[in-house]
């Protein structure tokens, strides 16, 4: 194969085609949209259109979406109400959060098992009426995806507002705002084949939201700032076309059960977070081989034309270990022997089959190299 196999969906998705030709089709549409003259009233229509789209995508009120510029400015901005709410005393968050929740503000870390599930009766334990609690819906490393409905239920029984940081499971699960009594959720645009620079954040209507961005009172005064009707089509369009989401995750689910029969083979490798559908994201695979550094392992990967990550994008150029593969359990040493695959659209079995290929073959020429055989 000649050309890059890209293998890091987790960190970011290509721009759909359909996506672009929308937002192409708009490229006039070029006006303030608090503007009050007819460019303007017709930007408003596109922007306003475009929250309907994913409002609906969600269960929600159009009035509860609003336009961000990505998922750390939707997590800042939730986060932010504990200096802000003054009935808000504490943080609760999970041990294996993103770092734009792990790294914003002092917080209480709820466990998590070896699979990456939180601990349900420390939560029930700790959360009341004075706490915000934070958790991933879908986590980028591992994937495992957590038990949203009954978290929802221990932290409403007992008056806690809840945040779910939802920006790799929006577009991948089933999300309804009607059927999960969440109070603020968390999604992106450029995770599910749309543009980049734009984020969404529901906020349930009548729950009080301090805003992170003040100055100008867009976004029903929830976001100040010029907002962005093109970037909003386009991010739209992107929720349109995620309608085979459940057939998607199936597709890959296959690829990457057939992935981990190949890599089996290999002494000394393991898979972290859940192992079961419907449990943890399809296109995601967290592998750890046991005496193999990661840099290694994607330097290696990279020269063969095969893009994967060490970690999550957001903290891979650190050296320390990943937070979220320590609070499952392994060391730091294992964590740093640690890789991310993660599939998207374009992916296709037989890229998996040379991926699984060259896999092996640099492990074993390492290991051979270092026997001196």
């Amino acid at each position: 194969m000649n050309k890059s196999i890209y293998l890091d969906y987790n960190a970011t998705t290509p721009i759909d085609k359909e996506v672009l030709q929308v937002m192409n089709a708009e490229i006039e549409n070029f006006a303030n949209p608090a503007s009050s003259h007819l460019c303007g009233q017709n930007a408003e229509n596109l922007l306003e259109n475009s929250r309907e789209i994913i409002a609906a995508f969600l269960d929600a009120k159009s009035q509860e979406i609003v336009f961000t510029s990505g998922g750390t400015e939707s997590n800042n901005a939730v986060l932010s109400q504990i200096f802000k709410n003054k009935k808000i005393k504490k943080l609760l968050i999970s041990s294996i959060e993103h770092p734009s929740v792990s790294e914003y503000a002092d917080a209480e870390k709820n466990p998590v098992d070896n699979w990456g599930f939180v601990d349900l009766d420390f939560l029930e334990k700790k959360c009341d009426s004075e706490t915000l609690v934070s958790i991933i819906w879908a986590n980028n490393e591992i994937g495992t995806i957590q038990n949203a409905a009954k978290i929802a239920e221990i932290v409403k029984k007992n008056g806690a507002l809840l945040h779910f940081d939802a920006v790799q499971a929006f577009g991948k699960i089933e999300i309804s705002a009607k059927e999960i009594p969440f109070d603020f959720l968390s999604f992106s645009s450029h995770k599910i084949y749309g543009p980049r620079g734009i984020g969404g954040l529901f906020v349930r209507e009548f729950v009080e939201f301090f805003p992170l961005i003040i100055g100008g009172g867009q976004e029903s005064g929830f976001r100040a700032g010029t907002a962005n009707q093109w970037l909003a089509c386009g991010f739209a369009k992107a929720v349109e076309l995620r309608k085979n989401k459940a057939l998607e995750q199936k597709v890959f689910w296959e690829m990457r059960e057939s992935l981990i029969g190949k890599l089996k083979i290999i002494d000394g490798i393991s898979f972290n977070g859940s192992q079961e559908f419907d449990k943890t994201l399809s296109g995601t695979l967290s592998i750890t081989i046991s005496d193999i550094e990661n840099e290694i392992i994607a330097l290696r990967l990279d020269n063969a034309g095969i893009c994967i990550s060490k970690g999550s994008a957001c903290s891979s150029q650190k050296v320390r270990a990943s937070s979220v593969l320590t609070a499952i359990g392994l060391s730091n040493s294992a964590a740093a022997r640690t890789i991310r695959v993660s599939l998207g659209k374009q992916t296709t079995p037989k890229e998996i089959d040379f991926f699984a290929e060259k896999f092996t073959e640099i492990v074993q020429n390492i290991r051979k190299s270092r026997n001196g055989s």
